[in-house]
């Protein structure tokens, strides 16, 4: 019963997040939303006209030259045969962009940033697997529930604004690399604590069930 309630205080806490991170996209839906945004201060106030220029200055300039967002398609595309295969892979899976908008917040590309998008996609289902499948008591309902969150959340758009604080923040590879490989050390430690959590559990329920049999096995001699 203890960990079905952290399980469910987990859940309603990451629900929480993606809430009020969706409340900050309200301006999305509107056509140059984006701009309102970067235009408007907290008290809602309209900033400078010099503020707003430099915002489209921003988002026009943003072209892709880091690593994270150069696409293979066009660094190989004097190889005939990578070049080829890069070509008509992304031609293919790219027919499904609704599905990978929807899911991960971004159409497909080959690049490093499209696949940190289905990582952080992927990280969110693994958070969201262990305690839905110990409020369930199912492994199938536990990953359903965890694809459904993780597409909310890309709908949303959080997962973009993870990648894109990732990507000012680690601005070479070799940052990005360790910053993973400490993402899944601690991803380790998570799926520990529930398997524990879950395994202390299930000796309290044997030694209550012990405990039970004994008692009745009492009440039986008296009797």
């Amino acid at each position: 019963m203890q960990i079905k309630i952290i399980s469910l205080l987990f859940l309603v806490f990451l629900f929480g997040i993606v809430i009020i991170y969706a409340q900050q996209d309200a301006f999305d839906s509107v056509p140059g939303g984006s701009l309102i945004k970067k235009a408007v201060n907290e008290e809602g106030e309209v900033k400078g006209i010099t503020e707003i220029k430099n915002a489209v200055d921003n988002i026009e300039n943003k072209d892709g030259n880091n690593y994270l967002r150069k696409e293979w398609t066009k660094i190989f595309a004097n190889n005939k045969i990578i070049g080829s295969f890069f070509l008509y892979t992304e031609k293919f899976i790219s027919f499904f962009n609704p599905i990978w908008r929807y899911s991960f917040g971004m159409e497909f590309t080959w690049s490093l940033i499209f696949f940190l998008h289905v990582f952080l996609w992927v990280i969110i289902v693994f958070l969201i697997y262990f305690p839905a499948k110990d409020i369930f008591q199912n492994s199938i309902f536990g990953l359903i529930t965890g694809i459904i969150f993780a597409s909310i959340t890309g709908s949303f758009g959080i997962i973009t604004k993870f990648t894109n604080l990732i990507e000012t923040m680690f601005g070479k590879l070799l940052y990005l690399t360790l910053f993973i490989i400490v993402l899944i050390f601690l991803l380790i430690l998570y799926r520990s604590f529930f398997k524990l959590s879950h395994k202390e559990s299930e000796e309290e329920e044997l030694e209550r069930a012990k405990e039970n049999i004994k008692a009745y096995g009492k009440l039986s001699e008296e009797s």
